[in-house]
């Protein structure tokens, strides 16, 4: 699981935030019921947030 968390930090440090958010998603996906599932979800909400304020 903790790959998932490492990889999507990697991805937003590249500024590559799509890629984040679907590492996110799939992360959420497979592990619904982790205890990291709600900071992954606002994780994918900042993303989002940045992304519409870059445009």
């Amino acid at each position: 699981m903790i790959v998932y968390q490492l990889l999507g930090l990697i991805y937003e440090r590249q500024k590559k935030f799509n890629e984040a958010i679907a590492l996110y998603e799939e992360f959420l996906r497979l592990f619904p019921d982790s205890s990291e599932a709600g900071a992954v979800a606002s994780f994918i909400v900042q993303i989002k947030k940045q992304m519409a304020e870059q445009k």
